[in-house]
């Protein structure tokens, strides 16, 4: 009985769809705590189970995350002020895509995009910061999570280079026009990076995809700016799985102010979209 109350406790099933917007607003928090090893560990087993297509809840609740279900779809939200970060992911989507959302509140409109793209189905889990960036600039380096190496970032990274299935990890993010210092980064709507300073015929394509549109640059054959080289994501997958750079199973995006101000047309985000 006991078990089966805690279960009660620690699932919610939603009979009109996860009102995941409204919780990543609920959930922000303002600190962050750096998990330990014990902890990373089972974040990592916990991810894997996700790209299994298993919800381990014991092990969330562990962690201590309690979760809603709609449907195929379940949202991972923390109960603790800790800084992890809220997770989506849907059963039932085909998709090989990984998304994760760094700095959802600073890069405004990124949280809204990578909720749009999980929507549409094409990121079969997503997983965004839930601490504001350089809230206290004494722990910036870990409410950063382009910075923390022991993060929940790096845990699901870790999860996907060890996986027997090849992923593709995205992370999105948003740039201001006027802190660039090249002049064709100025008016960039788009630059696109593998981490990488050889990038291959995928991320080319996307480049022409885009370029179709909006101005759309490719790190580091347009711009030297942006290129996520030092992205800890990243690195956990190269050096886990020491991939092949030239496979784009990690994509490096960052969107203009006024390109995310553009994806808020359904038009303008299906065409956006439609590349990926």
């Amino acid at each position: 009985m006991l078990r089966i109350f805690l279960l009660l406790l620690s699932f919610s099933s939603c009979s009109v769809g996860c009102d995941i917007e409204s919780w990543l607003n609920q959930y922000a928090h303002d600190t962050v705590i750096t998990p330990t090893g014990s902890e990373l560990e089972a974040m990592e087993q916990a991810f894997s189970q996700l790209l299994d297509g298993m919800v381990e809840e014991q092990a969330w609740m562990r962690l201590g995350y309690q979760i809603q279900r709609c449907g195929s779809q379940s949202v991972f939200l923390p109960d603790k002020p800790n800084g992890w970060g809220v997770v989506a992911v849907d059963s039932a989507s085909d998709s090989r895509r990984i998304l994760q959302v760094p700095h959802q509140y600073y890069d405004r409109g990124t949280g809204q995009i990578g909720l749009s793209l999980f929507k549409q189905g094409k990121a079969r889990l997503v997983q965004w910061n839930n601490v504001v960036r350089y809230h206290d600039k004494q722990v910036a380096s870990l409410s950063d999570m382009t910075k923390a190496r022991r993060s929940s970032f790096t845990a699901l990274a870790l999860a996907i280079a060890r996986h027997e299935q090849s992923w593709q990890l995205t992370q999105l993010h948003g740039f201001s026009e006027a802190k660039r210092q090249e002049s064709r980064a100025k008016k960039a709507e788009i630059i696109i990076s593998d981490g990488s300073y050889a990038p291959g015929a995928e991320m080319f394509n996307l480049q022409r995809c885009w370029h179709n549109h909006y101005a759309t640059l490719l790190f580091p054959e347009n711009t030297r700016e942006l290129g996520g080289t030092k992205n800890p994501s990243k690195a956990v997958l190269y050096q886990h799985r020491l991939l092949d750079h030239r496979l784009s199973q990690f994509l490096h995006i960052e969107l203009s102010s006024s390109m995310r101000q553009q994806l808020k047309s359904t038009e303008v985000f299906k065409q956006w979209s439609d590349c990926l």
